[in-house]
């Protein structure tokens, strides 16, 4: 007799047809029956049948239901085929069937354990971003904070009270004074330029120093400072950065600057640099200021 590939799914349904306990009919019923409770032409069911690409979802979903089988299983029978005579009785198709269903059952079982395995793997791997995702928010949360905390710890006032004497120096004694440099740098300032507001005073501009020993090596650095202007006296605070050196320092300076003429001080501060003579750390100095000639400005 010829043979023809039959699907497997065409042969549960056959099965379930011809089984009046599972249809809840008094008789057997035919696909015709079988495609109007799926909402599907006969034609179209035994279409699909043949060719299982052409079933959507939500039909194999009803097929599922009234099998009462799983949707993924039903999806496997749908795709695999199986050979039969087409004059064999239904005893036949029975028996055949029956020999080979406990092997279609392991092979779909396989297929569904692949399919449940890749599934886990995805839930993993998504598992796996989110844990990783929220260890980064985590890390950002902390580094927040600890941003946060620098910041208020840089802008919170701190205070220290101490005690202590001092007493005006004679100039008689400053060479005895061992804490203090001795002469290291030579300086000229460069177009320093001081804004007055009211009392408060500021002041940029260059300093351009070199070593006296080797006059021919010149450094340049900015020096920024704040302070207070009162009568023609003035007192500044500033800090000197050379980016070339990478070097840095802070220093006072007083000063005698009048409305109009030249302005004379001193200034004091740490040297970076360590003294040849085994003095210091103490550097102090003097500073003469002119204005350029016809600059038409005055403080």
């Amino acid at each position: 007799m010829r043979q023809r590939k039959v699907s497997k799914l065409r042969t549960e349904i056959r099965m379930y047809l011809r089984d009046k306990s599972r249809t809840g009919k008094n008789q057997k019923m035919n696909f015709n029956w079988f495609s109007d409770k799926l909402g599907l032409g006969e034609s179209t069911l035994h279409d699909r049948l043949n060719n299982p690409v052409k079933f959507q979802e939500s039909e194999l979903i009803k097929i599922a239901e009234f099998l009462c089988l799983e949707f993924e299983y039903v999806k496997c029978l749908s795709y695999e085929f199986m050979y039969s005579c087409a004059s064999e009785e239904i005893k036949d198709v029975k028996r055949e069937y029956s020999e080979t269903r406990v092997e279609e059952l392991k092979n779909c079982e396989v297929k569904l354990e692949s399919v449940s395995h890749l599934k886990f793997k995805k839930v993993g791997f998504i598992l796996l971003i989110a844990l990783i995702t929220t260890f980064f928010g985590i890390a950002l949360v902390i580094s927040a904070i600890k941003v946060e905390k620098k910041q208020i710890s840089e802008s919170v006032p701190m205070s220290a009270l101490y005690n202590g004497t001092g007493i005006d120096i004679n100039r008689d004694v400053f060479s005895e004074l061992k804490s203090f440099h001795s002469k290291l740098y030579t300086y000229e300032f460069k177009d320093l330029k001081f804004t007055r507001v009211g009392e408060n005073i500021t002041v940029k501009g260059l300093v351009i120093y070199a070593y006296i020993n080797e006059p021919a090596y010149i450094q340049i650095g900015e020096l920024v400072g704040t302070g207070q202007y009162i009568g023609d006296k003035v007192a500044l605070v500033y800090k000197i950065k050379d980016d070339v050196d990478n070097d840095i320092w802070l220093g006072t300076v007083m000063l005698h600057m009048p409305f109009a003429g030249p302005a004379n001080g001193y200034w004091m501060t740490i040297h970076n640099d360590e003294d040849p003579a085994g003095t210091g750390p103490f550097a102090i100095g003097s500073i003469n200021l002119k204005k350029p000639i016809l600059s038409g400005q005055s403080i």
